[in-house]
């Protein structure tokens, strides 16, 4: 009797354990199911600003194309047309550029330069480099460390100021003329988390009104490859912005250097 008692409570905790090891094998199947579909919005939102970065120098392209064939007479409108062409095809080759680099980021063999390093110092230098193009648009750069001195970061320090210059360069285009662009740091346990939108944003009264979360992945390469660069930091970047306008304000974080200075 005892023997029968006994195989039966090994069978129960047989079928116990095969239960168990299917449930965890269906949660394992349902979150690869998840992260793919996720990875599948992100590739579709990747394609779709893409497609957006590249449709802004093509369209001028074309038309210059039919300006030269109309301007076959006047010497002065095809060098002004030639001009036009030139600066798109320059456009052009800058997207080539950052889509390679991209790539090269995504691969397995990304790697990155490790070093302490002074935000502040990388932000001062980066307004610097961005104050001529600022300065064409009547727009200012301003910088609120948050705090009298950061904690030093451990990373790569010029990739870090080109993923923040292309977070600026993106208000930067969608931002009235004339509007200051704010970067401000502040410390958040392990973290700085890095706040850049336009003061106007910031400080309009509707301010605290609900925001729309976006999809950072889908606002062209400059702000994918932020996002890049931010996870390969072992940070993150999130994006919102007000309903019905494209002007985003971006959050990136960053974790603190865990090595203490000497």
């Amino acid at each position: 009797m005892s023997s029968t008692a006994e195989e039966l409570a090994r069978i129960q905790t047989a079928l116990a354990d095969a239960q168990a090891a299917l449930a965890a094998a269906r949660a394992e199947r349902d979150g690869a199911i998840r992260d793919a579909a996720a990875a599948h919005r992100r590739r579709h939102a990747f394609l779709a600003g893409l497609a957006h970065d590249l449709r802004n120098p093509l369209a001028p392209l074309s038309n210059g194309l039919e300006l030269l064939r109309l301007t076959d007479d006047d010497p002065s409108g095809r060098l002004r047309t030639r001009g036009l062409m030139e600066r798109q095809v320059g456009h052009l080759m800058r997207i080539a550029d950052e889509l390679s680099d991209l790539a090269r980021l995504s691969g397995d063999k990304a790697a990155l330069h490790q070093a302490a390093f002074d935000l502040t110092a990388v932000l001062r230098g980066l307004q610097g480099r961005l104050a001529p193009a600022l300065a064409a648009q009547e727009m200012a750069l301003e910088l609120d460390a948050g705090a009298p001195e950061l904690p030093r970061l451990r990373g790569d320090a010029p990739r870090i100021a080109q993923a923040v210059g292309h977070l600026v360069d993106d208000i930067l285009r969608h931002a009235e003329r004339g509007s200051t662009i704010r970067v401000a740091a502040s410390v958040e346990g392990p973290l700085i988390a890095l706040s850049i939108g336009t003061v106007a944003d910031a400080d309009s009264p509707g301010a605290m009104a609900p925001l729309e979360d976006v999809d950072v992945a889908a606002l062209g390469l400059g702000v994918a490859l932020a996002l890049q660069l931010s996870m390969l930091h072992g940070g993150g970047l999130q994006g919102w912005r007000s309903p019905g306008t494209r002007r985003v304000r971006f959050r990136m974080t960053l974790p603190v250097d865990a090595v203490p200075a000497l």
